[in-house]
């Protein structure tokens, strides 16, 4: 894996396909046993990964959030889709995340 990264990367300063480490990753694991062995020793983990950007815009509520965050600490989100920090006068799960890490600064 790392050979292979270091020949691509001295030939190219740009990632040929937005996929490039996952095809990697793949192509390692199919074929290496020592690499597919280390993968699979790996546990499942955030498991909560895709839940969270569903629900941004949705009344906070503290409970869900920490159910959420019990076994997961990365959430997939993205900033292409419009977010608010209020609704109706409520904060959103947005709101509170965004308040928290304003408050880190």
């Amino acid at each position: 894996m790392k050979k292979a990264l270091e020949t691509y990367w001295r030939k190219y300063n740009y990632p040929i396909d937005y996929f490039m480490l996952n095809i990697l990753f793949k192509y390692a694991y199919d074929n290496s046993k020592l690499f597919h062995s280390i993968i699979e020793e790996i546990p499942v983990n955030n498991e909560n990964l895709y839940e969270l950007q569903p629900i941004l815009n949705d009344e906070f509520n503290e409970s869900l959030f920490l159910s959420l965050k019990e076994d997961t600490q990365f959430f997939k989100v993205t900033q292409k889709k419009s977010m608010t920090k209020n609704k109706n006068g409520k904060e959103t799960f947005y709101g509170y995340i965004y308040e928290l890490y304003q408050s880190l600064d």
